[in-house]
């Protein structure tokens, strides 16, 4: 690697958005909404960039609509975070992915970048094992649907 991208991947960090995309169904496990990078294939949660004007929760959803369908209630409440490294035209970058819970009330089959990705819901444990990234599985397996449903954090 050049001089320049090691000074990009280690002096650059960007910020993205995204959405832990979950649904509870009485009497089974919560799951949560994996689809997949567009690149590579890897299972993933939808992500995005910041949008100026809007707040983070909100760009969660409008991710989750775009790269999974999945529309539904976020909470102003962030997840934790989570990095990893991303191929730009200007070089390898490090962004750091702000999470936040989403519930998703409606899946639609037919949304922008359907034929570019794949999408399964899987309970967390399953979850954990699709993932590449230990501080996102990390984040899964703290979270807790059942008691955020009961938070201050949920919209009205």
């Amino acid at each position: 690697m050049s001089k320049n991208k090691t000074e990009i991947l280690v002096n650059k960090d960007i910020r993205q958005v995204g959405a832990l995309c979950f649904q509870i169904i009485p009497n089974e496990n919560p799951k949560v909404l994996l689809i997949t990078s567009r690149r590579s294939q890897r299972w993933i949660i939808p992500k995005g960039w910041p949008i100026k004007g809007l707040k983070s929760y909100k760009v969660a959803e409008q991710e989750a609509f775009e790269e999974a369908g999945a529309s539904g209630t976020a909470f102003d409440f962030c997840l934790g975070s989570y990095s990893y490294i991303k191929k730009l035209d200007q070089g390898l970058r490090k962004c750091v992915v702000y999470v936040y819970p989403l519930k998703v009330e409606n899946l639609i089959s037919d949304y922008d970048e359907a034929h570019e990705r794949s999408r399964k819901w899987v309970n967390i444990s399953n979850a954990t094992e699709l993932l590449s990234e230990p501080e996102l599985k990390d984040i899964l397996k703290n979270f807790k649907p059942k008691l955020l449903l009961n938070a201050k954090y949920l919209r009205q």
